[in-house]
């Protein structure tokens, strides 16, 4: 029995992780596995000992979408960096996507 299983999503490569690859016949064959949570859940789940930061240490970034959100999943205004297309917060990086991108505008 011959069975072939097209899946499709719409998920950052960089939030996969390969679990198992094989070649086979001239074919790839691939376990990945993704979390599969909105952006600040996926947030909430990685690093431990977040700190908080002051209002005035960046009032730009406290009124931004983004920020909001993170103070509303973690009780208080998370300290965080931009390095391009990352968010980092405790050395942990974040990718972040046009979605995303958009809610670091206020």
């Amino acid at each position: 029995m011959k069975i072939n299983i097209k899946e499709s999503s719409n998920v950052n490569l960089s939030d996969l992780e390969l679990l198992k690859s094989e070649y086979a016949d001239n074919q790839y064959f691939v376990a990945i596995k993704y979390i599969n949570l909105p952006f600040i859940k996926k947030i909430r789940l990685k690093p431990k000992d977040i700190t908080s930061i002051p209002k005035e240490t960046n009032s730009y970034l406290i009124h931004t979408p983004l920020l909001k959100e993170l103070k509303k999943e973690f009780g208080f205004f998370p300290k965080v960096q931009i390095d391009k297309d990352n968010l980092i917060i405790k050395n942990q990086s974040f990718k972040i996507n046009s979605d995303t991108l958009k809610k670091l505008f206020s």
